[in-house]
């Protein structure tokens, strides 16, 4: 294990406990995220699979949002598709990361896989995971990395800004208006 984190949500009532680990195929990103949608009480169990150059290899998500039980996979293959439960989603071919909209875990993807400098903006565009319909839609987004392991963040278009701040894992330790770090049970430096 190289770091774990409990994020509190800070816009509704919630929280996500993540992980990432070091494994044989690169790097394992897992967490449970608890938060209220609405009225309904959501419970979703994720994992993100990465190789070495931290690009997604698959990932998936299971749990429940309010009484209805969500299962969904996601693959990567060889020729750049995403299938999900097995349908390619061709509006995301080509696409390196998967960005799940319910946990601040996958920020970490781009920060760690990019090589930034202090106040130049970097896009990229992820296979965003859109909640609740848990459907994979591209989404835009700028980094701008910023000093003390602080970035600036933007995606839909301009519309949704944000500052994010990572420790050195690379796992968010606060996210504007949305997360913030609870407590820290271990961390370790990546080598």
């Amino acid at each position: 294990m190289i770091d774990t984190v409990i994020w509190r949500r800070l816009d509704v009532p919630g929280h996500d406990v993540c992980t990432l680990s070091h494994v044989e195929e690169g790097y394992l990103i897992t967490g449970v995220a608890n938060f209220l949608y609405g009225s309904k009480p959501c419970s979703l169990r994720y994992a993100v699979h990465c190789n070495e150059d931290w690009q997604t290899l698959r990932a998936s998500v299971h749990g429940h949002i309010g009484k209805k039980e969500q299962r969904v996979d996601f693959l990567l293959t060889a020729d750049a598709s995403w299938l999900r439960n097995g349908v390619e989603q061709p509006r995301v071919r080509g696409l390196p990361d998967i960005d799940l909209s319910f946990t601040p875990a996958t920020n970490t993807l781009a920060v760690r896989r990019e090589k930034f400098s202090i106040g130049q903006p970097t896009d990229t565009t992820a296979a965003w995971l859109r909640f609740p319909g848990l459907h994979l839609a591209p989404l835009r987004q700028t980094y701008t990395k910023l000093p003390n392991h602080t970035y600036s963040y933007t995606a839909l278009e301009g519309e949704f800004k944000a500052t994010i701040v990572f420790r050195r894992s690379g796992l968010v330790s606060r996210y504007e208006g949305l997360w913030a770090e609870e407590r820290v049970a271990r961390s370790e430096p990546l080598s």
